[in-house]
């Protein structure tokens, strides 16, 4: 039986500032302000500092990666996020990850079980990026004649891309051969590509010398250049084979999915989260017997990006012409049935009948799912939107402010909700309490002066003149073990 689907979102935003003369800062005097947003929303609050000893980007399941040598591109981005360590990146109360990633700022959400939970923390860190902003106004001397502004977007019109990565923890025993690996790329890939017709974000264009395209689905999608891979910042795989599980090696793999849109509307985060980890039980328990794999994964994709009429079939390996939206449909019809049996929660099964009535109001008219798919909003925006330039509305839309478009219409009660603003509001203080995100939340409120440093899956303390290491290999919350060192803390 498929284990728990532990899940977490890393989503990388666009920071921008403008001088007194509305021009934008770059260049050096951009980083410096930038580490300075950073630092001044962590010295605010209540955190510790990220410890990445046991990080190992490019350690791959299949090996090193498969285009040897890393890139200067790649060795320069992580030597300057070194340089911006410590005051720049911090664990948070609530069990978060807040941090400069490389020229960006960037939210990790805590690990989540249910999807509605972690939809929830990611719309807290929107709230901990629109409190950093304000912070960052109000304290730094350099903004006096200066505007910071914040985007949550996947790609800024000038071939720039900022990731959204889904995280899902997998048992180690899937790769416990080329066979089995192979069995999970094959698998899930297809579902990656046909997943865009939901989850995709709405873009303006193409970049990345893809096809020309006055709108695509996906923002992401013309930035996937290869089926596999460790890299994340440049030959960006659909597939990415990083084995970096932040919990017990011997039993887990973490599943780190970066082809996937930023996402602003609820119903569409809620979808990408509850189908993925759907998806990925099936596979794991071999309930999906087909083999659905396109052709050439990467052209099948930017075709499915652009099929805003659903009438563009993708080739198949085994022979089949079908549409991204009937890939899609194939793979919730199977999730369907293997709900019908299997103890996943609830809300499981409400995502799969919410995206099968989707693609019904797809197919008749897309803008019907104005508020619930982040892709058929900004494009009602492109018809109807104010007075801008195409790209200026979609950046309205994406814009983390009280001025942003998404923010005025939920205000104004415009749109769908799965999610109430209290849930929200405490993910932004509180960690769920069904994963070890929850101790390390009670540690930093309760030791807080004690911690030396923090990673995913430990956390130090100084005790008598030393340092301890409290553990955190299992990612769920193992009440009986948790339980008894919180009490053993506390006393």
């Amino acid at each position: 039986m498929a284990i728990s689907k532990v899940c977490g979102l890393e989503t990388e935003y666009d920071f921008v500032v403008f001088d007194a003369r509305g021009q934008q800062i770059t260049g050096w005097d951009y980083v410096h302000l930038m580490r300075k947003f950073a630092a001044i929303f962590l010295s605010n609050k209540k955190n510790r500092h990220y410890n990445n000893f046991y990080e190992s980007p490019l350690k791959s399941v299949w090996g090193r990666s498969g285009r040897g040598k890393i890139s200067r591109r790649e060795l320069e981005h992580r030597r300057l996020v070194r340089r911006m360590l410590p005051d720049t990146d911090g664990f948070l109360e609530n069990g978060a990850r807040f941090y400069l990633d490389g020229w960006h700022p960037e939210y990790s959400t805590p690990e989540c079980l249910l999807p509605l939970d972690l939809a929830a923390h990611d719309k807290a860190g929107e709230l901990a990026l629109l409190e950093a902003q304000q912070l960052f106004q109000e304290k730094c001397p350099d903004m006096k004649d200066c505007q910071a502004q914040v985007y949550k977007i996947n790609s800024d019109g000038f071939s720039h891309s900022f990731g959204s990565h889904l995280n899902v923890l997998l048992p180690r025993k899937l790769f416990g051969s080329r066979q089995g690996r192979q069995r999970l790329l094959r698998q899930y890939i297809p579902f990656q590509i046909a997943r865009l017709i939901l989850v995709g974000g709405g873009k303006i264009g193409a970049e990345n010398r893809r096809p020309d395209c006055e709108f695509q689905i996906s923002q992401r999608a013309d930035f996937c250049e290869t089926k596999f891979g460790v890299q994340t910042t440049e030959y960006r795989p659909i597939f990415n084979t990083r084995d970096e599980p932040h919990a017990d090696h011997r039993k887990f793999f973490r599943l780190h999915d970066i082809s996937t849109d930023s996402l602003m509307c609820e119903t569409a985060n809620f979808l990408r989260i509850a189908l993925t980890q759907t998806v990925l039980a099936m596979i794991e328990d071999g309930f999906l017997e087909e083999d659905w794999f396109p052709e050439n994964p990467v052209r099948a994709m930017v075709k499915v990006s652009r099929d805003l009429k659903f009438n563009q079939p993708i080739e198949l390996k085994n022979g089949k012409r079908w549409t991204g939206l009937e890939l899609l449909r194939a793979y919730l019809l199977k999730a369907r049935d293997y709900l019908k049996d299997r103890p996943m929660d609830n809300q499981h099964q409400l995502a799969v009948q919410m995206a099968l009535e989707l693609l019904v109001q797809l197919e008749k008219n897309p803008l019907d799912t104005f508020g619930k798919l982040d892709w058929t909003t900004a494009w009602f925006i492109q018809k109807h939107g104010p007075a801008q330039t195409a790209i200026g509305r979609n950046l309205l839309f994406r814009e983390i402010s009280n001025e942003g478009l998404y923010y005025q219409w939920l205000k104004e009660g415009e749109l769908p909700r799965l999610l109430d603003d209290q849930a929200i509001l405490t993910a932004r203080t509180a960690a769920p309490r069904d994963t070890r995100a929850f101790l390390r939340g009670a540690l930093l409120k309760q030791r807080f002066d004690q911690i030396e440093d923090v990673n995913w899956q430990s956390v130090w303390l100084e005790e008598d003149g030393g340092l301890r290491e409290v553990k955190m290999d299992n990612p769920v919350l193992d009440k009986d073990y948790y339980s008894q060192l919180l009490l053993e803390l506390q006393s």
